[in-house]
C-alpha cells in the first residue's frame, strides 16, 4: 500500500504546483483583471496588496499550500466575500454523483456486452456489438446529449430535458439522460477491454475443458471469466477518469446540472480565476485518487501484485 500512496502524494503535489503556476500565468495582474482597464493604478495596487499578490512568488506559493492544507481555496473574485470552497463544494457533489453512476452503468454494459461478444466471436452478435461500440465511441458527447434530449425529452417527453430540482427525491429522472450520454463515451472503451480479456480466458485449456464437459456457460463466465476481467476493467476505468470528467463538463452544461462544469463555465465568463484554479485542482486530485484506488483494488484482486 505504501508505494501507491507515495506515488499519489508526489503526483498530488505536482498537481498543486502546476495549478498554482498556471493560475499565475493566466492571472497576470489580478487587480487590473478584476477592476478593469479604467481603474486607477492606486486601486489596483491596493487590491493586489489586500490579497497578498504583491509578494514574492515563493512566498505566495507557501501561503497557497498552507491554505490548501487548511481546506481554504481562497476567495472568489466575482462574488466578493464568498469562499471558493463554498462555490465548489456543492458542485463537486453533483459531478461526483454523475461520474459514479456513469462508471457503474458503463461497467455493467461493458461486462454484459463484452462477454457476449467474446462468446460469439467472429459471428453476427460480435460484429454487431463492436460496430455499435465503435459508432458510439466516435460520437461527440454534445451531439449525443442533444440527440437524447430531442428523442427522449422533446419528442416523447419520457424524461426531463434538463434542470435540477431542489428536493433530492425528485432528482433521479434528471440524471438518466446525462448518465446515458456519458456512458455512450465510456462504455465502448471498457467493453473492448472486457472482450479482449474474456477472449484470452476462453482460450485457456481449463475453460475449454469445462465447456466441453457441458458446464453451463453462465457458470463458467461468472466463476472464471468475469473475475479475471475485473482487474483490467478497474485500471482502464481509472485511466479514463480525466476523459470522463472533461466530458461531464460539457454534459452538465447541456443538461443544466449544477456541477463543476457549470461552475467552470460561469467562472470563465466572469474571469473568476480562483474558482477556475480550484476546479482544475479538484479535478486533478480526483483523477489522482481514482488511480490510486484502482491500483489498490487491483492489488486486492490479484495477490501477485502485492510483492
Amino acid at each position: 500500500m505504501g508505494a501507491p500512496l507515495g506515488k499519489a502524494a508526489i503526483v498530488g503535489f505536482l498537481v498543486v504546483v502546476i495549478t498554482f503556476v498556471l493560475g499565475k500565468a493566466v492571472l497576470g495582474n489580478p487587480g487590473r483583471l478584476v477592476l478593469g482597464p479604467t481603474a486607477l493604478q492606486e486601486a489596483v495596487d491596493q487590491f493586489n496588496a489586500a490579497l497578498g499578490l504583491d509578494r514574492p512568488v515563493l512566498v505566495q506559493f507557501g501561503d497557497y499550500l498552507g491554505d490548501l492544507l487548511r481546506g481554504d481555496l481562497g476567495e472568489s473574485f466575482a462574488y466578493t466575500g464568498t469562499s471558493v470552497w463554498d462555490i465548489v463544494r456543492p458542485a463537486l457533489g453533483v459531478s461526483a454523483l454523475l461520474a459514479l453512476l456513469t462508471v457503474v452503468v458503463s461497467a455493467v454494459v461493458a461486462l454484459v456486452a463484452g462477454t457476449a461478444a467474446a462468446m460469439t466471436r467472429t459471428r453476427g452478435v460480435d460484429y454487431a456489438i463492436r460496430g455499435v461500440s465503435l459508432s458510439a465511441l466516435s460520437t461527440p458527447a454534445p451531439f449525443v446529449s442533444l440527440l437524447f434530449i430531442l428523442l427522449l425529452a422533446v419528442n416523447t417527453r419520457v424524461l426531463p430535458a434538463g434542470g435540477w430540482p431542489e428536493r433530492m427525491v425528485e432528482r433521479g429522472p434528471y440524471l438518466v439522460l446525462p448518465v446515458a450520454a456519458l456512458t455512450v463515451g465510456l462504455a465502448p472503451i471498457l467493453l473492448r477491454v472486457v472482450r479482449e480479456r474474456a477472449l484470452v480466458q476462453l482460450e485457456e485449456p481449463h475453460i475449454e475443458a469445462a465447456l466441453a464437459r457441458g458446464l453451463p456457460a453462465r457458470r463458467v463466465l461468472t466463476r472464471h471469466v468475469l473475475p479475471n476481467c475485473a482487474g483490467p476493467l478497474v485500471i482502464v476505468t481509472a485511466m479514463n477518469m480525466g476523459t470522463l470528467l472533461s466530458g461531464a463538463v460539457v454534459v452538465e452544461i447541456v443538461f443544466g446540472l449544477p456541477g463543476l462544469g457549470r461552475v467552470l463555465a460561469a467562472a470563465v465568463g466572469s474571469s473568476d480565476i480562483p474558482v477556475i484554479q480550484a476546479v482544475a485542482l479538484v479535478a486533478g486530485l480526483l483523477v489522482t485518487l481514482c488511480n490510486v484506488a484502482a491500483e489498490l483494488v487491483q492489488r486486492w484482486i490479484d495477490p501477485r501484485l502485492r510483492s
